[in-house]
């Protein structure tokens, strides 16, 4: 048996939709960062200093920090002492900087726990609209196994190069565990030969790096296949 199994119930209520990042082999590449950060310069700095002295101020900013987030770390001070930034556009910056930093505890207290057979499928079918069948993708778990990211790492014709890619990101996003999915529409959710080489591949690598793989489940609309339920993940994945 391959650990065929209704559908474990939720333990809390549906969880909100988070975002779903796509991998290089499913997406293009991402705007350039240092234009982004650019133009939320300027945006932020046109208000108070004016808009060709917030263009300058933008450059004089990026050429001596590199970025929006060191320059938005710096003291207050050490940004004020750029004449083309000054007192107001110091202030705006380290304003930018607070809110910023308030979003993100927030968004991190919003991160789902998925520490359950019953959490993930709840938060699975929630995130499914959309999504393409056959696609693989990766949670990447913090040390409480929260949620950090939810990335697209394989799509059909593309799984051979998924194992590196999960190790890649989980190291760069320092994350504890990871659980893989993959979609397996109204097709029976039986593991595919693709579905035992990655979880092989991915936890015994993983393993060796600190990072644990939890499970690879293969999700039907009535039922999943769970890898480690169905004892096919090796012992120390």
């Amino acid at each position: 048996m391959l650990g065929l199994q209704p559908p474990a119930p939720a333990a809390a209520p549906p969880v909100p939709p988070a975002p779903v990042h796509r991998a290089a082999a499913c997406a293009p590449a991402g705007a350039d960062a240092l234009s982004e950060d650019r133009e939320v310069l300027f945006a932020v700095l046109s208000h108070c200093l004016g808009w060709m002295e917030g263009a300058d101020a933008a450059e004089a900013v990026l050429g001596r920090y590199g970025g929006l987030a060191a320059a938005a770390a710096a003291e207050e001070a050490e940004l004020a002492a750029l004449p083309e930034l000054g007192e107001a556009g110091a202030a705006a910056l380290k304003a930018v900087h607070a809110a910023a930093r308030h979003l993100a505890a927030a968004a991190l207290d919003a991160r789902p726990a998925l520490r359950s057979t019953g959490a993930i499928l709840a938060y699975a079918r929630a995130r499914g609209a959309g999504l393409a069948v056959g696609e693989t993708r990766a949670l990447f778990l913090d040390a409480r196994e929260r949620l950090i990211v939810d990335e697209v790492v394989a799509c059909p014709g593309t799984e051979a190069g998924a194992p590196a890619r999960v190790l890649r990101r989980a190291l760069a996003l320092q994350a504890g565990a990871m659980i893989l999915l993959r979609d397996a529409g109204a097709a029976p959710p039986a593991p595919a030969e693709a579905d035992l080489d990655l979880a092989r591949r991915v936890g015994t690598a993983g393993a060796a790096l600190g990072v644990r793989l939890h499970d690879l489940l293969v999700v039907g609309r009535a039922a999943h296949a769970s890898l480690r339920a169905a004892g096919l993940l090796a012992a120390e994945a």
